[in-house]
């Protein structure tokens, strides 16, 4: 697993805590790969949920969730798709996986600014 810095031990047993399913987000900027990736994790999702595995299965839904454009809606489908049991580990999930998310952003905003400029 990737190691991330957080300040405070709250954030950094979270992040111990992670499964790896959570850590890998396409660059956010790159549209084709958060489409490729959502699609891949929704599949992925359905398939274990399917094959029984809730946890794994719902650690992916989460991640499709968190980059779908409009997650609200993704929410309402999957509401009416999902055992309720399912569906209440998945928003219990939610949080966690988005701060991953915004976490990736953040380096990603800062590999984007990081321009050496030599004159």
């Amino acid at each position: 697993m990737r190691k991330l810095f957080f300040k405070g031990r709250r954030a950094q047993k979270e992040v111990a805590s992670a499964p790896d399913t959570l850590l890998d987000f396409p660059n956010m900027r790159d549209h084709e790969a958060i489409q490729r990736f959502f699609l891949q994790e929704l599949q992925l999702g359905e398939e274990l949920l399917t094959a029984g595995d809730w946890k794994k299965g719902v650690d992916h839904l989460c991640n499709a969730v968190a980059v779908y454009r409009y997650p609200n809606d993704l929410l309402q489908v999957l509401q009416q798709a999902l055992q309720p049991h399912v569906f209440r580990l998945l928003i219990d999930r939610l949080p966690h996986v988005l701060q991953f998310r915004s976490v990736k952003q953040m380096e990603d905003d800062s590999e984007d600014s990081l321009v050496v400029r030599f004159y």
